[in-house]
């Protein structure tokens, strides 16, 4: 079949037929609702037509046509038997009899079947078993009554386990558990022995020992080999995989005060390293996965949300998420090619129904927080002292204002949350829909964060062919912001409440806030200032939904087709108050609207085929993918408001600025894999992909990813027998490429910017104007490869799983925007840069079930990733200087070969002079004097390695989680410091400002106060480079759940109470408000290139809630 002719380019017309397919599909999920719970199994027919094929094949296919599932033990029939059988609507107990030929027998549990061996001289009775029935058995000679056993299987918590297997050892005879985990079965031995065994536990033999009733608890599998992990556009056995995936252990996460993606992902999965760059209520976390592998595309991991390819999770309420695996290296991501996964892939799947009865969820909780730790300044008598020696005066600036801007600033916030869901399901068909609401109040006073969350997923089976399914996950959120983040000189109410002295007024004395200090000429705009008399408001619209439809073909084929749309859009206003802010007061006030809106479609097709013969395992998946983007935002500024109180901006006379602008891009992708496995010993994946985009030049439009990888079973070999203190001993290897997209959209062409100009105060006039950027018709892909090569093995029974990568990873052609002559007329050119990036690293995930008995638990994990970031072969007069700080030394960070991405540039100092009080500087070129040509690489802001620590432990009726991570090696550049210990400025300092060189021969590292620094000691250099090492206690929650005698009270099915603590534990030498820092200032200061650097970010605060959690 020629895919390409069978799907076309998303064009208009296509896009209004996909418009219609998802009304229609939406249509028939809502149907479907109503056909959830419509089954019965108490009249199956079975109709079958097979010649020459295995038993297990004949069983598979029963069970792909009807709602019942088989469970046996493989020693009790040769299920590889070839058998032919054609029958039309038989029952059940006929076509056991004709495929087993009398030799084995059932029991039916709901819909599942467990064989089990007959005897000749006995007749059998099928039934279903419940608790409390004794099974009467006729033998030649005379009635016997059997021992019925009784019992109930829980894990580790007390939990039910529905469907676990029950059976006798050494016979067919068995049962499956209830909903409630319950079981009963007959059995023929006084003291017999059941083998219970349950997906994701570990499978236990209990010995009965007379007792008519036992409580079985299976603890944790902590390898989880029989999980079904999900792979991309597929999934697979975890015990088949080849490559370095992580799936994340969520269970009770979503319990909690969570508020973002980053707090489910810290700490648990090797390799994966989250920054939480900044406390602003509603801001995101800056991932990333093995390393920093690009100097200005996309450094963000690639996420797919329900099969939806998305580039955020800003549509998804973290309390709606079941799952999250991450694909890490590039033999597991390549099927992905160039849609971003050289940064990795991370796959999210939304909670959706389960099988049985009608569930409803209500968790909610309310907390404050607080800022971690203030910043010592000096004291109101040792600033007086400061100033005095800086400006060489006698005077007593504080007398009577001491005004203290860091406490005025922040405040203790407020946080509300509350989550409800209501679920449910049968074998056919699930709901589940939840509805969420956060209050966030920010500690920097007027900030918050008002989220609303809407998540309805459906899922449907028709019939034995035909499956339908949509989901929908939408937020909105009313983001009030503060000015921050701005300069490393003046960073907005942040770094103005550091260094505005305390003696400056909050208002002078036409009642506008202050900016300075009123007579003396110090000071800035003070904090209040930013936070009251601007109005920042962005209300943000973010939604991901998707509708698809699967068809079981004959020949074990399945088709999946699958829309998905994508919709962010947002509308900013702004409004400087000309009645608080004198600046603002001179235009008659300032107002911004701002508008934009972006959506995406993307439809996905394809077809796996599955089998099983003999030894041999093959899955094989092809499809194609088209995705078409379009956005288009506007800006508009304007002055001389008529009144303050009406902030539209139809009262405002003057236009300031305005403009609008408007873009489109398309992907087409082709790709293929195939998994084979042989004798559940050798394993082999391999992938392809093609991709096509309109960001790259017609010539070079079309990129080809491949992919392989391969593992060994090694403790399925026959050597290993007898080997008994390691289990589950893998070996994998994989090679595999991807590829990165330019960040701008047209980045090859040449563009003319169509925009108005100011012609007066209240009029503009349209006019034309070539871009800054030059197109560049060669560009090309930007492209990665990576090694892995991987081990996993498990010891003490399993019970301890461990499993560790080492990785090469490599780009080339690298694209950046490289700066230009000013004789060509325009200022940057996106290039392929020559050279590499490479990040080389080692990583190992350790999971322990330490402790499991009937009243306590104590599961752990832990994880470790070293990662080291090198740049190679770039030319020599492409070293690229980034990051650049305003009045304070120019570009901080420098990218050329032979050190990490964005190392930071500057002069190393050796200590103060004691006879003059200036730095003295290391003199590298020997001319004796101290010039720009003495810079050196002083600092690197990546870390040597980072590191995760989650424990989980259970006693009776309360848990309690604590989840640590941290970060080691890092160096930060804190511009705060700077700032408060430049001692040229007449602001506040640090309060180490006080020991300060005063006259020679004073012995310090603090140098003396200037207002003329001639010897640059305020400028960038090692003074300012911190140790950014950190140990953070992430998450601390005690919870408590209430037993069956209060919730039966309640007529409820579960009640819990927790106390939750954030971010309230941390060990480090950092001086800033918080270790955890990142800023992007756009353009060629990329995230890559500005990691590091402190720069008046708004600080993270530690949170105490308290919840309650009910279940109906």
């Amino acid at each position: 079949m020629n895919l390409q002719s069978t799907i076309p380019y998303l064009g208009l017309e296509n896009r209004k037929r996909l418009l219609l397919n998802m009304k229609i599909s939406a249509l028939l999920s809502i149907i479907m609702v109503f056909s959830t719970f419509a089954n019965s199994y108490s009249q199956v027919e079975i109709s079958l037509d097979v010649q020459n094929q295995p038993i297990i094949k004949v069983l598979d296919k029963i069970e792909s046509e009807t709602d019942l599932r088989f469970i046996f033990g493989s020693e009790i029939y040769n299920f590889q038997k070839l058998i032919t059988v054609s029958v039309e609507k038989a029952k059940l107990n006929e076509v056991i009899k004709l495929i087993f030929e009398n030799r084995l027998s059932y029991d039916l549990n709901q819909n599942v079947v467990l064989l089990k061996k007959s005897s000749q001289d006995q007749i059998v009775i099928n039934t279903v078993q419940t608790k409390s029935e004794l099974i009467v058995t006729k033998t030649n000679e005379e009635d016997i009554v059997q021992i019925t056993v009784e019992g109930t299987v829980t894990d580790s918590k007390g939990n039910p386990l529905p469907g676990a297997s029950v059976i006798e050892s050494g016979t067919g005879n068995g049962t499956t558990t209830d909903f409630d985990g319950n079981f009963s079965l007959t059995v023929d031995e006084e003291n017999p022995t059941l083998e219970v065994t349950f997906i994701g536990f570990i499978a236990q033999n209990v010995v009965v020992d007379g007792d008519s009733s036992v409580n079985i608890m299976l603890m944790d599998d902590i390898a989880g080999l029989d999980e079904i992990v999900l792979t991309g556009y597929g999934s697979q056995n975890k015990r088949d995989i080849t490559s370095s995936i992580a799936v994340l252990d969520l269970e009770g996460v979503s319990e909690k005060a969570n508020v973002d993606l980053g707090q489910l992902l810290q700490a648990r999965a090797a390799g994966v390293r989250v920054v939480q760059n900044t406390g602003k209520p509603g801001a995101s976390p800056q991932i990333f996965i093995r390393g920093i592998s690009s100097l200005s595309g996309n450094t963000q991991p690639l996420y797919v949300i329900d099969g939806v390819v998305s580039y955020s999770t800003a549509a998804i309420d973290p309390n709606n998420i079941e799952d999250i695996t991450v694909l890490k290296d590039a033999s597991a991501a390549g099927i992905y090619g160039a849609a971003g996964a050289s940064n990795g892939v991370v796959l999210i799947t939304t909670k959706k129904g389960k099988a049985g009865t009608f569930k409803a969820n209500v968790n909610t909780y309310t907390g404050s927080s607080q800022l971690i730790n203030k910043i010592p300044l000096l004291s109101a008598s040792q600033l007086d002292d400061y100033l005095n020696e800086l400006n060489d005066t006698s005077v007593t600036y504080s007398a009577g204002v001491n005004n203290d801007w860091q406490d005025l600033l922040y405040q203790t916030a407020a946080q509300t949350g509350v989550n409800a869901s209501v679920s449910g399901g049968s074998e056919s068909g699930s709901f589940y829909v939840g509805l969420g609401y956060l209050n966030q109040e920010g500690i920097v006073r007027t900030s918050e964060n008002k989220r609303y969350s809407l998540a309805i997923n459906l899922d449907q089976e028709v019939n034995d062919w035909l499956s339908f399914g949509t989901h929908f996950t939408y937020t909105r959120s009313n983001i009030k912001s503060i000015p921050d983040d701005m300069g490393a000189r003046y960073g907005g109410a942040i770094s103005s409440a550091l260094q505005t002295p305390p003696f400056q007024e909050i208002f002078d004395e036409n009642g506008f806030y202050t900016v300075s200090a009123g007579g003396t000429g110090f000071g800035l705009e003070n904090p209040l200032s930013y936070v009251y008399s601007t109005d920042n408001l962005n209300v943000i619209n973010n939604m991901v939904a998707d509708a698809n439809f699967a068809i079981q073909l004959p020949y074990n084929l399945t088709f999946k087709s699958q829309i998905g749309i994508i919709l962010s859009g947002n509308r900013f206003n702004s409004f400087r108050d000309p009645t608080l802010n004198g600046i603002s007061a001179a235009y008659n006030g300032e107002g911004q609207y701002n508008t934009g809106e972006t959506l995406r479609y993307i439809f996905d097709n394809t077809l796996n085929y599955d089998e099983i013969f003999d030894k041999h395992k093959l899955g094989v998946v092809i499809g194609s993918s088209i995705s078409d983007e379009n956005r288009i935002s506007s800006a508009q500024t304007k002055r001389n408001f008529a009144s303050e109180t009406v902030r539209t901006l139809n009262t405002a006379s003057e236009n300031f600025s305005q403009s609008s602008d408007a873009g489109s891009w398309s992907l087409e992708s082709y790709f293929a894999r195939a998994n084979y496995s042989y004798d559940d010993k050798y394993l082999l994946t391999a992938s392809i992909r093609t991709d096509g985009s309109s960001r790259i030049a017609p010539d070079n439009r079309w990129g080809e990813f491949k992919t392989i990888s391969a593992g060994w079973n090694l403790s399925n070999e026959s050597f290993m027998d007898g080997v008994d203190f390691l289990q589950n001993l893998k070996l994998r290897a994989g090679y595999g490429e991807t590829g990165n997209l330019p960040s701008a959209l047209n980045a090859y062409a040449n563009i003319v910017n169509v925009s108005v100009f100011p012609a007066d105060a209240t009029n503009l006039n349209p006019g034309r104007l070539p871009s800054t950027q030059a197109g560049n018709a060669d560009l090309q892909w930007e492209t990665s490869d990576q090694i892995n090569v991987g081990l996993d093995f498990s010891v003490l029974d399993s019970r301890i799983y461990i499993s560790a990568d080492y990785y090469t990873k490599r780009t080339e052609n690298m694209i950046f925007p490289s700066t230009l002559p000013k004789s060509t007329g325009f200022l940057t050119k996106v290039i392929n840069l020559d050279g590499v990036i490479e990040n080389t690293g080692f990583e190992f995930a350790i999971n322990a079930s330490l402790v499991n008995t009937s009243d306590f638990s104590w599961n752990s994990s832990l994880n470790m990733s070293f990662n080291d970031n090198i740049v190679m072969d770039i030319p020599e007069d492409e070293i690229i200087f980034s990051t650049r700080l305003q009045n304070l030394g120019g570009n901080l960070s420098i990218t050329k070969n032979g050190i990490p991405i964005g190392s930071f540039w500057g002069l190393n100092a050796e200590g103060v002079d004691p006879q003059t009080g200036d730095m003295i500087f290391t003199d590298n070129n020997g001319d004796g004097t101290i010039t720009p040509d003495d810079k050196q690489v002083i600092g690197n802001p990546m870390p040597d390695f980072t590191y995760g620590f989650v424990n989980e432990f259970s006693y009776k009726n309360f848990d309690l989680n604590v989840v640590i991570d941290g970060s080691y090696g890092n160096e930060i550049y804190n511009t705060g410091k700077q700032n408060l210990q430049s001692m040229r400025f007449s602001e506040q300092q640090s309060a180490d400002v006080a020991d300060r060189w005063r006259n020679p021969g004073d012995q310090t590292d603090m140098p003396r106060a200037t207002l003329v620094d001639s010897n640059l000691n305020s400028f960038i250099n090692t003074r300012w480079i911190e140790d950014g090492s950190y140990l953070r206690v992430r998450d601390i929650s005690l919870s408590y759940n209430f037993g069956q005698n209060v919730v039966e009270k309640l007529s409820i099915s579960g009640l819990r109470i927790y106390g939750n603590l954030k971010n309230w534990f941390t060990i480090t030498n950092y001086s800033g408000y918080s270790p955890e820092v990142n800023r992007s200032l756009g353009g060629v200061d990329s995230v890559a290139l500005t990691q590091g650097v402190d720069y008046g970010t708004y600080p993270q605060s530690k949170t105490f809630s308290v919840g309650l959690n009910v279940e109906f």
